[in-house]
């Protein structure tokens, strides 16, 4: 079947959707790690909402140029980074969620065979968890994986292989 332009852009188009992630900056003297929070949607403008019940009140926030995260400057201090001209504007910097981004970017061309849109979520939910604990020894890793598999129920991956349709939620 030949696809012309104009389909082959509507079906490329429906295909792009957003990994949001909100990054917290670890303590300054260390004893705290920064946490990472992942969502997907159909757009970054679709993600406002749980930007905002993720954050505490009085968080300064810093966010790009995109139009999307006005809405944000209601509830919470924003300082803003434009992109097209430098990579930190006066005190306003993103790199911590650019990293997360590099490390998504790698690991979509080297550690899945392909990234389906509709599992985005549960890949940067992986990958958050791994950005977190990456100076944690592989050992306490393996430790805390086991750990957090004997706590938690039924996997939401069960019956994937099989291609269970009923026992697969997504």
């Amino acid at each position: 079947m030949k696809l012309s332009w104009k389909k082959f852009y509507d079906i490329y188009r429906r295909k792009q959707t957003s990994l949001v992630v909100v990054s917290e900056r670890p303590s300054p003297d260390g004893t705290k790690p920064g946490r990472l929070r992942v969502v997907h949607r159909e757009s970054e403008a679709a993600s406002v909402s749980f930007v905002k019940s993720v954050l505490k009140p009085g968080t300064i926030v810093h966010v790009d140029y995109g139009s999307q995260w006005m809405r944000l400057n209601i509830h919470f201090e924003l300082k803003r980074v434009n992109h097209s001209v430098t990579y930190k504007q006066d005190d306003a910097c993103t790199n911590w969620a650019e990293s997360f981004f590099s490390r998504v970017r790698a690991a979509e061309r080297g550690v899945y065979r392909y990234w389906w849109p509709k599992y985005a979520e549960q890949y940067g939910v992986e990958l958050a968890w791994r950005e977190e604990n990456r100076f944690v020894d592989n050992g306490a890793q393996v430790r805390l994986i086991i750990s957090c598999l004997m706590r938690s129920g039924l996997s939401t991956w069960t019956g994937y292989w099989q291609r269970h349709k009923n026992r697969f939620p997504f």
